[in-house]
């Protein structure tokens, strides 16, 4: 690892939310900066709700050189940019923001973040069956990764039907190739139906993050499919009830941290505009320490999930 001397070049960068105190970003961000030879430092910053525009403003007259943006600031910080993604404007959400030339300009890493551990496993998307649980911001992110990937049908299951049923409407115009339908997730004869022949199952909820490990967004008695992958995007625990569950019943199974390592890695690509080569080799070195440092948290821990704590 290389060492790093913080002077008057050195560049700031960091994450904004509310709450941010147990974020895992800054030992992510910093151990993958060290691992780079980039001289920059990246700090956690809890900002009040109706303070969102004085704190990104002030970071770009500060001269920071980017912002992770968490919840519950995705949305709200989308109208504050002068230039979005094509990605950020399809989720209608923003992640990731760059202070470049007096500009502001905002991106969001996680469809790319689902999809590269994906990737790492040889996992091919194109003509497959995809399930997501949840309607949330990372169910979005789901759907359109999918769906940009050339999947045949995604099958949206949740609780509240009305909700999934405005998402597949929304994703149909952007992608009318796709075949996109909502289920009813209460309704186990609806849930048995759309986890029928699945070759990807994504938890997209915050079912079984901790504390309440003993939740899956699944009932126990369902059946899953033996081919499919299960990819849960929480990541503390590691082992969710719905991986558990999926593993019960000899499925593949996909932990969520993976998807915070490369979207941090995404997000330092867009900030220092140039390729990092071996994505997966850097996921690869920086897993074990994220892991430990899951084991030591004594505070409650963060997801990747919609609902759960982003960074």
């Amino acid at each position: 690892m290389t060492e790093r001397h913080v002077t008057a070049h050195t560049l700031t960068l960091g994450v904004i939310g509310n709450p941010v105190g147990h974020s895992l970003s800054p030992q992510l961000q910093n151990a993958l900066l060290s691992r780079l030879g980039v001289n920059g430092c990246y700090h956690a910053f809890e900002v009040k709700p109706n303070e969102l525009e004085k704190a990104v403003r002030g970071a770009s007259a500060l001269g920071f050189l980017g912002l992770n943006v968490t919840v519950p600031f995705k949305e709200q910080v989308v109208p504050l940019c002068d230039d979005i993604t094509h990605e950020a404007e399809a989720l209608g959400a923003v992640n990731t923001l760059l202070f470049k030339d007096g500009r502001i300009v905002g991106t969001t890493t996680d469809p790319l973040g689902f999809l590269k551990p994906l990737e790492a496993r040889g996992f091919e998307l194109p003509d497959k069956t995809v399930v997501v649980l949840g309607a949330g911001g990372a169910a979005r992110a789901v759907i359109f990764a999918c769906a940009e990937r050339g999947v045949a049908e995604i099958r949206l299951l949740n609780r509240t039907h009305d909700k999934a049923v405005r998402l597949v409407r929304r994703f149909r115009s952007l992608f009318p190739g796709v075949r996109i339908e909502a289920y009813p997730l209460l309704e186990w004869g609806s849930v048995s139906n759309a986890l029928e022949n699945a070759d990807l199952i994504v938890n997209a909820t915050s079912a079984g993050m901790w504390p309440h490990l003993e939740r899956s967004p699944l009932p126990e008695s369902v059946s899953l499919p033996r081919d499919a992958l299960a990819y849960d995007l929480v990541y503390n625990p590691l082992r969710t009830r719905f991986l558990q569950q999926a593993e019960e019943n000899g499925l593949a199974i996909q932990d969520g941290l993976d998807m915070l390592i490369y979207q941090a890695i995404a997000s330092v690509e867009f900030w220092l505009s140039r390729q990092l080569g071996d994505w997966h080799g850097l996921a690869r070195e920086l897993r074990p320490g994220l892991e430990r440092a899951l084991e030591w948290s004594s505070g409650p821990p963060w997801s990747v999930t919609g609902k759960g704590k982003d960074k």
